[in-house]
């Protein structure tokens, strides 16, 4: 009954945000002109926003290989074989977004499977509706990579931690980093979870970890090798990655510093608000991390470690421009949310009223944090403040 339940909970979830966004978003998208990036003379809607058109281009057309062809070789190869496998009948563009959808419903309840085991109490599968309005949430209704490689990243964390056949983690590892490279962010996870399998003499959990991380290595390698070959030049996979570094390389601050430039002389909110959700997003989640209650403590030094590794990458790529992008790939970033959301708002027979009073309201700023990132989300988009 509870594995329905939870697959109901998941599809309705998806079903709510697809309503939300045909009928509230995409006029709005619509009327504020989304586009391509660096094509505004191609118009984009829900169902291929932001890169969304690269993806279903390289389905469609094949990849241009060459590390001047940064907006064919960026992307990572699965999501344009799953393209490739729905009849060409249908749009390419509506292909993306079918893709993208069923794998949210499915990431959700992978989710579902490790917010529960994570959890100390039993937990609501009705809970993981509320991903709708976490921060990138309410993206599971576009056509998106991003979902597709949650769903990965979720099934490999919980095929490690159910101590399943060493083959599943494998196999999970290499497609989530063969769908978008954010599945490098697991590595510091299972890095965790490897570490403490070893030290608690708990073979079948560091061995799991280890051929994930291997999976995603292995796999992230042999792409980047195969893009070189294609593309008849050594490094043409890092030189096409490049274009996405910003140029102010001045020590090990200089995020810091740009953002203190952008912030005081720059006039341009879109900048401001770019820089400020990529500073706020992950200090926000690495918060929780420390406040909530876990099963085990080294589920949270798991949860810690990658959004620990986000915040550092962001700033040695000096670039805040996709870090939300980052954060939900991470199966961590929805549950330390509704973690924090559980026992704000769980019911508390105790007598230390401050206690209560104090947790219902970190409770409801949170959910205030979480509707000004939900309209952030959907004006920022097309504005290109949210990317």
């Amino acid at each position: 009954m509870s594995k329905r339940i939870s697959w109901s909970a998941a599809l309705a979830t998806v079903a709510g945000c697809i309503i939300f966004i045909v009928i509230v978003v995409d006029p709005i998208w619509t009327r504020l002109g989304l586009h391509v990036p660096a094509r505004p003379d191609l118009p984009v809607n829900f169902t291929q926003p932001v890169d969304g058109y690269f993806y279903v281009q390289n389905a469609e057309h094949g990849y241009s290989w060459g590390s001047d062809q940064h907006l064919s070789i960026w992307f990572h190869p699965l999501l344009m074989w799953a393209i490739d496998l729905l009849p060409p009948a249908i749009p390419g563009n509506v292909r993306l977004w079918l893709v993208s959808v069923v794998s949210g419903v499915a990431a959700l309840g992978l989710v579902r499977s490790l917010l529960q085991d994570f959890s100390e109490e039993k937990v609501n599968p009705w809970m993981i509706a509320l991903i709708s309005i976490l921060p990138g949430g309410l993206a599971i209704a576009t056509g998106n990579a991003e979902f597709p490689c949650l769903m990965f990243t979720a099934a490999l964390l919980l095929s490690v931690l159910k101590r399943d056949n060493f083959l599943l983690p494998f196999l999970w590892g290499g497609l989530a980093v063969l769908t978008k490279p954010n599945a490098l962010y697991m590595v510091p996870v299972l890095m965790v979870y490897l570490i403490h399998g070893h030290v608690r003499r708990d073979r079948r959990l560091a061995i799991g970890s280890l051929i994930g991380i291997s999976a995603i290595l292995l796999a992230f390698t042999a792409w980047v090798l195969f893009v070189d070959y294609q593309s008849h030049e050594f490094g043409a996979y890092w030189a096409a990655r490049q274009v996405s570094i910003i140029p102010f390389r001045n020590g090990p601050f200089s995020l810091w510093a740009l953002s203190m430039d952008v912030f005081l002389h720059t006039p341009d909110a879109r900048f401001r608000l770019k820089f400020a959700s990529a500073l706020f997003i992950p200090l926000v989640d690495l918060s929780l991390a420390f406040v909530i209650s876990c099963r085990r403590q080294v589920d949270r030094i798991a949860m810690i470690a990658g959004i620990g590794a986000i915040i550092v990458s962001t700033f040695l790529l000096d670039n805040p421009t996709k870090v939300i992008v980052y954060m939900i790939t991470l199966p961590t970033h929805f549950i330390v949310s509704l973690l924090f959301i559980r026992e704000a708002f769980a019911r508390d027979d105790s007598k230390n009223i401050s206690e209560r009073i104090v947790r219902r309201s970190a409770g409801v700023v949170y959910l205030c944090y979480c509707g000004v990132m939900l309209i952030f989300f959907v004006l920022g988009t097309p504005l290109r403040w949210y990317y």
